[in-house]
């Protein structure tokens, strides 16, 4: 027959290792979530809606430049009724997984500012003032979720022109509406 002490020390040891696995899985969980993202790791592919006929579709594209700083490429359709289509090139400058983006009329057809808060897996975008691009009621203020990680090479726009990340800027994109 086993002893008090037996049994006392069996279940010593069974809540020390509950108690382990309990906080090493929260320290990870709070270690992912911490986690600083750069501009390399947020490059990659996001879409949100998956049928343009029934509801809001986007596509988002990230190029890195540099650890801070990207390229995007934004294409929405707000779907039915009105099938509103928008899109918008620009830069991002990045820190502590949120990224800025500003673009204003003196260069562009466009007057805009996005915040984007960037996860491992999804991107937030929040329009900061009025930006109109596209038809009546097409906005960025979506969840973007991350299909891949690959770096694309470019983009086509919705008149079926295909622009090289690594050969165009902001500058020379919107020029061609001059």
């Amino acid at each position: 027959m086993k002893s008090k002490n037996y049994y006392f020390l069996k279940r010593i040891i069974w809540l020390s290792l509950t108690i382990f696995l309990f906080t090493s899985c929260g320290e990870k969980a709070l270690n992912e979530e911490k986690q600083i993202l750069t501009a390399y790791d947020i490059a990659g592919t996001y879409e949100f809606g998956s049928d343009g006929n029934i509801e809001s579709v986007g596509l988002l594209k990230v190029y890195p430049l540099s650890k801070n700083k990207a390229l995007f490429y934004i294409q929405i359709c707000i779907g039915p009724p009105a099938y509103n289509l928008g899109e918008i090139f620009g830069e991002i400058s990045s820190k502590e997984n949120n990224g800025e983006f500003y673009l204003d009329e003196s260069n562009t057809p466009y007057d805009c500012k996005f915040k984007f808060n960037f996860t491992n897996k999804e991107v937030k975008i929040i329009t900061e003032n009025d930006c109109s691009f596209g038809g009546n009621g097409v906005s960025v203020d979506y969840t973007f979720f991350k299909k891949n990680n690959r770096i694309p090479s470019n983009f086509t726009d919705y008149d079926d022109n295909t622009f090289l990340f690594d050969e165009v800027d902001v500058k020379s994109y919107y020029s061609r509406f001059d």
